[in-house]
């Protein structure tokens, strides 16, 4: 039975080759080919740390090019290595070709300065450094929110723009 079953497994991760056609049909593992279990990673830009991931797991699939990790926090830092804001998400995901970064589940972003945001769905492309998302998001500043179907923003949160069904309190500019 061990035998059989070996075999099948084994099998499993051979490239067939079809005879009509004579191309490759790859089979592509779902298995990662890296983890990690409560990992902590420091991210930086030359000799100054930038960030501190924080993961109860991740796992890197190569074939597919992708990184994803559960129960993230992701603390930035600024210029003096302070913490700046947090990030909490139950999972995300990196594509590794486009360093397009996704955080799903109840995620929670809130900065040192006391601004808050919740959503379950933000999308971060560094290329044009914007946090977007067309999931529901509410957004606290000094006392006043803004909640809404979808925003963009900077990464430091100073443009703001809620896409649809936007309501809130405001003394002025948020």
């Amino acid at each position: 039975m061990v035998r059989v079953f070996f075999t099948l497994v084994c099998l499993a991760f051979i490239r067939c080759s079809s005879g009509d056609k004579g191309k490759d049909i790859g089979i592509k593992s779902d298995l990662p080919t890296q983890e990690l279990w409560d990992a902590r990673v420091n991210f930086s830009e030359g000799a100054q740390r930038r960030a501190v991931l924080e993961a109860k797991y991740i796992a890197k699939y190569e074939e597919q090019l992708l990184t994803r990790a559960k129960g993230l926090r992701v603390t930035f830092l600024d210029s003096a290595g302070l913490a700046d804001g947090v990030l909490l998400a139950d999972s995300g995901v990196i594509h590794d070709n486009t360093n397009l970064i996704e955080v799903f589940g109840q995620v929670k972003f809130y900065s040192m300065e006391g601004e808050t945001l919740w959503t379950d769905y933000l999308f971060w492309d560094p290329k044009d450094e914007f946090v977007k998302t067309k999931s529901y998001v509410k957004l606290v500043r000094n006392g006043e929110y803004l909640e809404g179907n979808g925003m963009e923003t900077d990464i430091h949160f100073e443009n703001v723009k809620f896409i649809g069904n936007v309501r809130g309190r405001t003394k002025g500019k948020l």
